[in-house]
């Protein structure tokens, strides 16, 4: 008898035990809670909110109840359809009431549970199947209300993620919200042919994801609403920039909102990306660095075609100012990154180039690309930039294309003899060989700046061989006409003469660049022989330009070994 009371809490103990197990088999959710608490003294709390936030893999309980849920709430929909065509007076308060109704399930959608991502997209597709037809029907059909107060239903389903779920944002909810407006805004756009309120939309959305939304979670967004915005605009300029007659169906839009639009979302884009890379530090992504680009493409094409007659000099000033601050950002903002200052100074040598082109004219344009090429070699071996080097050549290029001198340069040793050259040739080519003799003050290794230094080396003994080309026969021409092989001996010679110069200079100053240019001559010289020399009758100067040939043939490769004595 004395022994029956321990029995019997022996068995209470074991009944408690039991009764605990069952109760986890029964309610596995509800059995991981405690577990979090009872933890050794080194955990942290931060884990602890982690792994509470952490996404959890729904039972086939919470699915079905979910989707019940879901069909609940489209069935509430197609009654409140149902109402308003049963009475048409009452339709605008009907269309009120179920835009709020679609709201509410995307407030729904926003209180679920933190991991809860099953019952959070599936409420807020509900709330988007619910918009979507609404508003569709409300703008084609009943014309009900104006497309800008649908476009800012849109915009106001897309940002109300946003202040919905401040502190604990969803990616499922944002990315069905988003998704759900940018579509309905494109197809809205092309259905009702009133482009300006669902592009303001679409501009809307996209400085949302630039802006408002999680850095971490807003890539994929940050895509989809920019090339959306990007596409929804450039549709609008295709379709304005054609006569009105073509375009009935579509409202007249000022020029003033024509080229606003794009302007904004370039701000917004250029924003967003100086908010990466100078705010923050970081690398800039190539997302925004064609992002960029692309807006300001867009912003650049409105400006020409509804810019009215000041529109280049306008947009040429804007380039040019770009310039500036872009290399005031590469040169003292992005000392330290490497990505960052190639992608403004490239932005920048472009956006020069453009500038100069479309504000000034044809001579002046030219003429300032070559002064600026010299001034950016001589601030590259001044402060050691060979990114200014590489961007020079680009504006060099640019000058010898606008200015004419390739077009010179291929007359006077290919084709028919040109006549006197232009100022702005003459220029060009001085400020290549200038360009060529401050680079020896600095010497690079790797194969770019080799290519970047033949190119500078090749372009200066091109113009000097033409020009030394054109004064010889010029000469010829105070004695007797010259002939075609005439021409054809003094390219020649003038090629020969340069080739063997630079392999000598080259050679003795220790520069790969000249070495090689000099041998490019030469093989272009051989060239020549084969394609023009022996085309005309005259032996004597076929011969004479054969012997000349074959002694340089012979000399540039021994000059070309030569080294200078200590």
């Amino acid at each position: 008898m004395n022994e029956l009371p321990g029995q019997l809490d022996q068995l209470t103990k074991r009944l408690d035990a039991l009764e605990h197990r069952v109760a986890l088999l029964e309610h596995p959710a509800e059995s991981a809670a405690p577990a979090v608490i009872v933890e050794p003294a080194w955990f942290s709390p931060t884990i602890a909110q982690q792994s509470d936030a952490a996404p959890t893999q729904p039972d086939s309980i919470s699915v079905f109840t979910v989707a019940g849920r879901a069909l609940l709430g489209i069935a509430g929909a197609y009654v409140l359809r149902a109402v308003a065509a049963s009475n048409a007076h009452a339709m605008p308060v009907v269309a009120v009431v179920a835009i709020a109704y679609a709201f509410a399930w995307l407030v729904a959608a926003s209180r679920t549970k933190a991991g809860a991502w099953f019952a959070s997209a599936t409420y807020a597709a509900t709330s988007a199947l619910i918009l979507a037809p609404l508003l569709w029907e409300l703008t084609l059909r009943f014309a009900l209300f104006p497309p800008v107060l649908i476009a800012g239903v849109l915009a106001g389903f897309a940002a109300a993620p946003v202040l919905l779920e401040r502190g604990r944002p969803s990616a499922p909810l944002q990315w069905v919200a988003n998704a759900a407006a940018i579509l309905l805004a494109l197809g809205l756009l092309a259905a009702s042919h009133h482009v300006a309120p669902f592009i303001v939309t679409l501009i809307v959305i996209s400085a949302i994801a630039e802006f408002a939304l999680p850095h971490a979670e807003a890539n994929g967004i940050r895509i989809l609403s920019a090339l959306a915005a990007d596409l929804a605009l450039w549709t609008a300029l295709y379709i304005y920039a054609s006569p009105a007659v073509e375009r009935p169906l579509y409202p007249q839009l000022a020029p003033a909102v024509l080229i606003a639009l794009p302007l904004v979302s370039f701000a917004i884009v250029v924003a967003s990306t100086l908010r990466q890379t100078v705010v923050r530090s970081e690398a800039i992504s190539w997302f925004a660095v064609v992002q960029t680009s692309i807006t300001f493409l867009l912003a650049a094409s409105a400006l020409e075609s509804f810019g009215g007659p000041l529109a280049d000099t306008v947009l040429g000033v804007a380039c040019m100012t770009l310039a500036a601050a872009g290399y005031v950002a590469s040169l003292v903002l992005f000392a330290a990154q490497l990505r960052n200052q190639r992608v403004y100074g490239a932005w920048s040598a472009l956006l020069l180039v453009f500038g100069c082109l479309l504000a000034l004219p044809t001579g002046a344009a030219a003429a300032c690309l070559s002064l600026c090429a010299v001034v950016a070699v001589a601030a590259s071996v001044l402060l050691h930039k060979s990114l200014l080097e590489i961007h020079a050549l680009v504006w060099l290029i640019a000058s010898a294309i606008v200015s004419g001198l390739l077009t010179y340069l291929w007359q006077a040793l290919a084709a028919t003899l040109p006549c006197a050259p232009d100022w702005t040739i003459g220029l060009c080519a001085f400020c290549a060989v200038l360009c060529l003799t401050l680079l020896h003050a600095q010497q690079k290794a790797g194969a770019l700046h080799a290519v970047v230094r033949f190119c500078y080396a090749l372009l200066a003994a091109a113009s000097v061989a033409a020009l030394f080309a054109k004064s010889m026969l010029s000469l010829l021409a105070l004695a007797l006409p010259p002939a075609a092989h005439h021409l054809a001996f003094f390219r020649m010679v003038a090629l020969c003469a340069v080739s063997a110069a630079l392999a000598f200079y080259g050679a003795h100053t220790q520069r790969a660049e000249l070495v090689r240019a000099g041998f490019a001559v030469l093989a272009l010289a051989a060239i020549k022989l084969v394609v023009e020399d022996l085309r005309h009758g005259n032996l004597v100067y076929i011969a004479a330009a054969i012997v000349l040939l074959a002694l340089t043939l012979i000399a540039v490769p021994r000059v070309a070994h030569l080294r200078p004595h200590a």
